[in-house]
């Protein structure tokens, strides 16, 4: 499975998923492109996008590209650290 972090997704998620194949938007290359073209090069090469972009599921549909997304409340990284420990 590939997960692609989306801009602005901290680094902590990376270290704490280390058994995922994953990839940075930064590490792709993709970092100016707006999310229906992300999406759209997505497909085929990455199965879930973690992202803290709450406004995904009502500007993108996900279900026509067969890719799933992680909505994280925050990028702030207490939360972010905090979380990873209670889901453990």
């Amino acid at each position: 499975m590939k997960i692609l972090l989306d801009e602005g997704v901290p680094e902590v998620i990376h270290q704490r998923l280390l058994t995922f194949s994953i990839f940075t938007v930064e590490q792709m290359g993709w970092r100016s492109l707006k999310n229906g073209d992300l999406l759209n090069r997505m497909m085929g090469e990455f199965q879930i996008k973690i992202t803290t972009d709450k406004n995904l599921p009502f500007q993108q549909s996900l279900k026509k590209r067969q890719i799933s997304a992680i909505i994280r409340p925050t990028n702030e990284i207490p939360a972010v650290i905090s979380y990873c420990r209670s889901s453990r």
